[in-house]
């Protein structure tokens, strides 16, 4: 039996890396001013989001 997994899921894994992938990319170009403002908004975001799961 062959084992066959979705394009589409492949697709969005791949996708989802390139866009992780840019992020660092960029992030890496940012000053450390910036950078630590964006992941200040980035960790706020991201624990609001959990409290809204809950």
């Amino acid at each position: 039996m062959v084992n066959k997994q979705p394009k589409p899921v492949i697709l969005q894994q791949n996708s989802a890396t390139a866009t992780i992938n840019n992020l660092v990319n960029t992030c890496q170009k940012l000053p450390d001013d910036i950078l630590l403002k964006v992941l200040s908004i980035a960790t706020s975001e991201l624990k609001q989001l959990q409290k809204n799961k809950v």
